[in-house]
């Protein structure tokens, strides 16, 4: 009965948490031998939340719970509203939304649906909304059936929801009875009281732009360009960097100036010696003329200028 309970929750949404409260005029016919659950109706709306079936509208809800055997239930909520802020259309598309949507809640939920229905009908010449949905749970094996009816008077709007739950291997004859109760439901209110009422438009599907594309797409057109149309754009010249060698001259002016150093300092030096010579050629001279001859030798220097340059000092 868990996967029940849950169902019963998705198809009549939430009712107000007080005790079930005894409805002035009865909600569904069911069969004589079909006992009123009080004690599991009063249960169910007192562990339910609280929903606002109608919108932004306060209601007073009534649930019925009938249970003829296990494995089969039969639950009836008729929800009243006498203060519509956003107006009856509004109030009536919120607990419309309400039943259309609850085997997508289920799925939702992780709920497999099979047999999906749903249907629409205006009845009693556009003064009864009557909407009708069933699905089958595999996982479960429990087959859904809802009827909701909506009607209005002057001062108030009702909507009256009942639901037949069925697992497999219920009694056939109670199943039918089950389902065949969904057609009896009654919201209350005297046919000549009623106000005429509709539907809410469906909500529009918007459908996303498609772009259709030619078999064989021919690539587009260019015209040629010509000299007075501007196609030809002038773009300025691009400056590329030539890779210049390594500049060498420093290098052979530093080597031009070595060498033009070392000329100089070897011609200073052959001048030095030049002028050596001549001094001690001089010298020699000068002792042969005033002084006596001796047999020995002068001492001499194995280093020629070395001996000039002494001979030079001494005729100094």
């Amino acid at each position: 009965m868990k996967r029940v309970a849950v169902w019963i929750a998705l198809g009549l949404g939430v009712v107000e948490p007080t005790l079930a409260l005894a409805s002035p005029v009865p909600l569904v016919t069911v069969p004589a031998n079909w006992k009123l659950d009080r004690e599991k109706s009063t249960t169910m709306n007192n562990a339910s939340q609280t929903v606002a079936h109608f919108g932004s509208a306060p209601s007073v809800d009534v649930t019925e719970a009938y249970f003829p055997e296990d494995g089969i239930a039969l639950i009836v909520t008729r929800s009243t509203a006498t203060t519509l802020p956003d107006g009856r259309d509004a109030a009536i598309a919120a607990v419309v939304d309400e039943i259309e949507t609850s085997i997508s809640r289920a799925e939702t939920a992780g709920t497999t649906i099979t047999d999906k229905t749903g249907d629409r009908a205006v009845t009693l010449g556009g003064k009864q909304l009557v909407v009708t949905i069933s699905g089958t749970d595999t996982g479960a094996s429990v087959r859904m059936r809802s009827r909701m009816v909506v009607a209005a008077d002057a001062t108030s709007l009702v909507a009256v929801t009942g639901m037949c739950i069925a697992r497999d291997g219920s009694t056939p004859a109670l199943v039918e009875q089950c389902t065949g109760a969904l057609a009896t439901i009654d919201p209350g209110i005297a046919t000549t009281d009623r106000v005429a009422l509709a539907f809410p438009p469906p909500p529009a599907v918007t459908n996303a732009p498609t772009m259709s594309v030619p078999d064989h797409a021919a690539p587009p057109r260019r015209e040629p360009a010509r000299l007075d149309d501007g196609s030809r754009v002038k773009m300025q010249p691009i400056q590329v960097a030539q890779d210049r060698g390594s500049d060498r001259r420093p290098v052979y002016v530093g080597i031009g100036l070595v060498v033009l150093a070392l000329a100089f300092w070897w011609n200073r030096k052959q001048r030095d010696r030049f002028a050596g010579e001549d001094r001690a050629t001089a010298a020699r001279g000068s002792r042969a003329a005033g002084s006596p001859t001796t047999d020995e030798p002068a001492p001499s220097s194995a280093d020629g200028d070395a001996d000039d340059l002494h001979a030079a000092a001494a005729a100094a």
